[in-house]
């Protein structure tokens, strides 16, 4: 019975669906926990899942095998030894993505272990599961005004033709780069701003069709302005209208997968690449959306809802994080 790997990344996937589709704040999905047993001796899980019903402690135990065919009786008999022999275990899982022989799921029902099978899906098959959109923004400076403690330019961009350019911190830097800079730096404010327009346009079948403008002001400090003429003019204020756009992006599917016990529970996993920023991890169970992302360095982050779009109201809401 070839491991298709160590097995490694089936116990992460494992511990994270069920971090996903846990109940209780309280409760504690650990892996590779030691546990000792009726002898005192150590005894290595993959996951124990801990949570606290009715003031009674609750002791989920998990056993992964990432084998490249169907599990055999065997290795159910070895777990529930290992788990009988540890009171405090309340309840046992096992996980395969390859199956079970019959005789193994027959010894499950016999010993109360709960099946679970981890299987790739085709994306098309599992797409009903996971109803979002990934969305992105895109912006264009339409006119600026700056102004000056001589006087006030006005400029169109569409008819931006002479070099501008803008002094800062002892660098010569492009005006116009200038302000895409710290148009960005406002992009949160963006973002709320246009996904009440994303929404709104949505359901009344307008997406990428609508265009928002957004009026922003900058006072950049000790800064002067240099035209092409040499003319050099200390900066007071700019002020800047942008144009913005809510755009599709491509869903870049890694893998999806459905999570389903002998019980009829289903839960679905899709991993997405999301470019230069690392990957994201949809976990759907109940109609339930858990979003995780980690970064290129490998560190992982569960994602919070930001806002909520109140339709009746016509009001996006920001959704503050209850201190625990």
């Amino acid at each position: 019975m070839a491991r298709k790997n160590d097995g490694k990344q089936l116990e992460r996937l494992v511990g994270l669906i069920h971090e996903a589709i846990k109940e209780s704040s309280g409760t504690i999905v650990q892996t590779n926990v030691k546990l000792k047993n009726t002898s005192g001796v150590l005894r290595e899980f993959d996951i124990i899942i801990r949570s606290i019903v009715s003031d009674v402690e609750i002791v989920i135990a998990i056993e992964c095998k990432d084998y490249t065919k169907a599990v055999g009786v065997e290795k159910l008999e070895a777990f529930k030894g290992k788990c009988d022999r540890i009171p405090l275990i309340s309840k046992k899982v096992f996980v395969s993505p390859s199956g079970y022989q019959r005789d193994a799921i027959n010894a499950a029902k016999d010993f109360g272990i709960t099946l679970y099978e981890l299987k790739d899906i085709a994306a098309e098959d599992i797409a009903s599961w996971f109803l979002f959109q990934q969305i992105g923004i895109r912006f264009e400076v339409t006119d600026y005004q700056i102004h000056l403690s001589e006087r006030t330019i006005v400029d169109k961009l569409n008819s931006y033709k002479k070099k501008v350019w803008f002094y800062a911190f002892d660098e010569k830097v492009n005006l116009l780069a200038f302000l895409n800079e710290e148009i960005k730096s406002k992009r949160e404010e963006i973002w709320s701003i246009k996904l009440r327009s994303f929404i709104r346009a949505k359901e009344e079948d307008r997406f990428e069709k609508e265009c928002y403008r957004i009026n922003f002001t900058f006072e950049p400090g000790c800064a002067k302005l240099e035209t092409e003429d040499d003319e050099i003019f200390l900066i007071q204020m700019i002020s800047v209208a942008v144009d913005i756009w809510m755009i599709k992006v491509e869903t870049k599917i890694i893998s999806t997968k459905a999570y389903t016990s002998d019980e009829g529970k289903q839960t679905g996993y899709m991993e997405i690449d999301v470019t230069n920023s690392g990957k994201v991890e949809i976990i759907v169970a109940n109609n339930r959306y858990n979003i995780f992302h980690t970064d290129e360095s490998g560190q992982k982050q569960k994602m919070e809802m930001l806002g909520k779009y109140d339709p009746k109201n016509d009001t996006y809401v920001k959704i503050s994080k209850e201190k625990t």
